[in-house]
């Protein structure tokens, strides 16, 4: 089954958990990457766009920058961050919602995207259904979900040998090959329009070596703070300001990777997919 969740463990609390998405996508990243691929859905278009799993609201507010034609709204389950959006952005339309029962009405969006939030949803179906009914007849529906599943991903080898770290530190519950997603796509009813790979051998180590940091105290918290922003604050202290130019570093590297070898699905560590939805509802 694709809705599957590995072993038992309390619901995470994204409440207290890490804070995502902050700032303006600006460097060569993995973000940018993204952002590259699901702005072909909206460029130079006006319209409606939801954005479900928004955080900090770092892809709204990128796309606000390049294309302020669009009515933009963003939902999380964080209370906290939706209230510190609202304050900080007056021109996106933030609330709280679950993906699982979203707070909009039928039909409302020309563009539905969701940037590394269904792997965290215990229930695909349920989600997808929800933005089936969200979504305007021929919209654009843009995800990016992990495929760790994959066969030759390391995150594959390294669940199982029992260790699932992703799971534990930020509340990873799907485990999808990429042929899971692209079938669990079809099933709904959706028509794929483009299906891109990304984080291939380099970037999964990096990304391992990542996650496993996090166990560490300190070192722990200051990994998750230079995580969340896009830019540094000039008060910051040299560790940090050593570790965030290294994160720069690594997504520069896993940006040209994923770049090449983006059609090599069975190494990749994550899917970029794009699909229209013709509007039979299920």
């Amino acid at each position: 089954m694709i809705d599957q969740v590995l072993g038992k463990m309390e619901p995470f609390d994204y409440e207290s958990g890490p804070i995502w998405g902050l700032g303006v996508i600006r460097t060569k990243s993995l973000q940018l990457l993204k952002f590259e691929r699901m702005f072909k859905i909206c460029r130079n278009k006006k319209g409606k766009l939801l954005e479900i799993g928004c955080g900090g609201g770092r892809f709204l507010e990128t796309i606000r920058r390049y294309n302020p034609n669009l009515r933009l709204y963003g939902c999380d389950v964080n209370r906290k961050i939706i209230e510190s959006n609202r304050n900080s952005n007056k021109n996106i339309y933030y609330r709280w919602g679950d993906v699982l029962k979203l707070p909009y009405k039928d039909n409302s969006f020309d563009f539905v995207i969701g940037i590394d939030i269904l792997e965290h949803v215990e229930s695909l179906d349920e989600a997808l259904n929800e933005i089936k009914r969200v979504l305007k007849k021929n919209g654009s529906l843009f995800f990016s979900i992990p495929t760790e599943k994959n066969p030759l991903c390391l995150w594959n080898i390294l669940i199982k040998l029992g260790r699932d770290i992703k799971k534990e530190y930020i509340g990873h519950v799907q485990r999808l090959t990429y042929r899971d997603v692209i079938n669990l796509s079809k099933r709904h009813g959706f028509r794929i329009k483009r299906k891109e790979h990304n984080t291939f051998i380099i970037g999964q180590i990096f990304d391992i070596i990542y996650y496993s940091m996090w166990g560490f105290n300190n070192l722990g918290d200051n990994l998750r703070d230079v995580n969340k922003d896009e830019q540094i604050r000039g008060d910051e202290g040299v560790f940090k300001k050593f570790l965030f130019s290294l994160k720069n570093l690594i997504g520069f590297i896993n940006y040209y990777e994923s770049k090449l070898f983006y059609k090599m699905a069975p190494l990749s560590n994550s899917i970029d997919i794009t699909l229209t939805y013709p509007g039979e509802k299920n």
